[in-house]
């Protein structure tokens, strides 16, 4: 998809920051091993997302667009995902849409979870993107966490923003 819509530019709702995390609860097994630390180090350098790959791989330009821990708390974002409400959800999608704004006449895949499919979507709209969706998969977070291929992704094509 990536070649056949001539994607320039590829995005998603994640952190430099976040993306290290499930990394750090995965191998932390036992804080006093030595070898546990080591692992941790190790993951955390290697670890890219799928979008990071794929931007490499093509040679296109990658963003990661969602604001990091001190970024939340300057913005009076809940910091803590399992305590997150509806507000700091579209809160979160106000600063994607900054990160994304010279972005309105370039092909962009947005790639972004279940809760901000239709918001993030209409925001855009609103701020001048023309937005195309494609297919949408509805999915439980049992789902998600038990197969974690299974992503939103949107993308911007010319000014036409869809979501696949």
């Amino acid at each position: 998809m990536i070649d056949t819509l001539d994607i320039e530019v590829l995005a998603e709702e994640f952190s430099e920051e976040s993306k290290r995390k499930p990394q750090e609860r995965e191998t932390a097994v036992d804080d006093q091993s030595e070898h546990a630390r080591f692992e941790t180090a190790v993951a955390q350098c290697n670890y890219e997302t799928v979008l990071e790959q794929f931007s490499k791989a093509k040679g296109i330009e990658h963003r990661f667009c969602d604001p990091d821990t001190k970024e939340r708390e300057a913005l009076g974002i809940e910091v803590d995902p399992k305590k997150e409400t509806e507000s700091d959800w579209r809160k979160r999608e106000q600063v994607w849409l900054s990160r994304m704004a010279d972005c309105k006449l370039r092909r962009v895949l947005f790639v972004c979870g279940d809760n901000h499919y239709d918001a993030f979507a209409q925001l855009l709209e609103s701020n001048g993107f023309n937005v195309q969706r494609g297919a949408h998969y509805d999915i439980s977070d049992e789902e998600f966490h038990d197969n974690a291929d299974n992503v939103i992704e949107t993308h911007e094509h010319k000014g036409d923003f869809k979501e696949w």
